[in-house]
């Protein structure tokens, strides 16, 4: 019994300490919670009144906490979303800041804008603190492709980039009527094919012009990747969706016919 009861007393303090090391605020939150659940029960245990009370507070503060951040996840007044021009100085100082980040899940995205791209950019807010990015370049003929949908490592457990695409219908202003995102991989399979071949993605990290001189092309190719029959224009170009996203993107209204993910945009 007293070896059960130390094995709780220190994986409860292992668990507080190793909280404190998340940068994520939903699992710092958890982890928190049950090191100082297991701590409050040690203390209960052996009488020791004063770190018994002080971990039981601590256990009610992340209650309270989990309730109020899980009430508040998908609730748009939590979150607004505000769009700012894609050269906006704001905005380039974020995505300057995050850039490591930001490449590990969108490794072809620029931040700067070509001269001849129309983009749209949005921020994502909490309070005054900056939790998403979302940009969509214009493909014409009404598509538009998700070059960004970025979260801080913070909100990772979130998902506040919905609000670009639900509550705030910010794109229905755009004159777009889709955007799209490629599936993870999509783009070997339009190379292969030899919708992409050299002109595609792109190897200097554009997410969107890619490969430069050679351009889009007047058939709709090129740079931006193969050609989709369903949407008759190209659109393998723009951050990647891998398997873990599908959930997410089905919840805002995105469907896949497993080259790429598509949502129309309201009016």
């Amino acid at each position: 019994m007293n070896l059960l009861l130390e094995i709780g007393g220190w994986a409860g303090t292992v668990l507080v300490v190793w909280s404190l090391t998340q940068a994520r605020v939903l699992r710092f939150r958890w982890l928190n919670l049950t090191g100082s659940a297991l701590a409050t029960a040690y203390n209960t245990i052996l009488g020791i009144w004063p770190f018994a009370a002080m971990n039981g507070v601590i256990v009610l503060i992340n209650i309270y906490w989990l309730i109020r951040l899980n009430r508040e996840r998908h609730s748009a007044a939590a979150y607004a979303v505000v769009e700012v021009a894609p050269d906006d100085a704001y905005l380039l100082h974020v995505l300057r800041v995050h850039a490591d980040d930001i490449a590990r899940h969108a490794p072809l995205f620029r931040a700067e804008p070509a001269d001849d791209e129309r983009r749209y950019a949005f921020l994502v807010q909490r309070g005054d603190e900056t939790v998403g990015v979302v940009e969509v370049l214009d493909l014409g003929d009404g598509v538009g492709a998700v070059l960004l949908d970025w979260v801080s490592l913070r909100f990772r457990d979130f998902t506040p980039g919905e609000f670009v695409w639900e509550e705030s219908r910010a794109l229905a202003g755009t004159g777009l009527r889709e955007v799209v995102r490629p599936v993870l991989g999509a783009r070997n399979v339009g190379a292969a094919a030899g919708g992409a071949g050299d002109d595609g993605a792109g190897s200097d990290g554009a997410g969107s012009d890619g490969a430069g001189d050679d351009g889009a092309g007047d058939d709709g190719t090129g740079a931006h990747g193969g050609r989709s029959a369903r949407f008759g224009t190209s659109v393998l170009v723009g951050q990647e969706a891998g398997r873990a996203e599908s959930d997410y993107l089905e919840r805002v209204g995105f469907t896949s016919d497993g080259t790429t993910w598509s949502r129309q945009i309201a009016a």
